[in-house]
Parts: C-alpha cells; sequence; structure tokens
C-alpha cells in the first residue's frame, strides 16, 4: 500500500490510506499542522 501509513496511539492504531502521493503528503502535513498547534497550547 504505497499511499498508506499506520497511526498509533497507546489503546487504538489506525491504518490510513490515500489516493495519491500528493494525496497522502497533504494529509500528512495536515496532521503534523494539528500536532505543532497541539502541543504549543
Amino acid at each position: 500500500y504505497r499511499n498508506g501509513w499506520l497511526i498509533k496511539t497507546v489503546t487504538k492504531s489506525f491504518a490510513v490510506y490515500a489516493a495519491t502521493a500528493t494525496e497522502k503528503q497533504e494529509w500528512m502535513a495536515h496532521i503534523t499542522k494539528c500536532i505543532e498547534d497541539l502541543l504549543r497550547k
């Protein structure tokens, strides 16, 4: 699954798949920004 990745937490894991490599990059950038925003609070 070329455009997939795992999101892991202590209690759950999620397999996520994007339709294209570009869509995957967009998802990863958005997730990274959300994490950074949460850590700044």
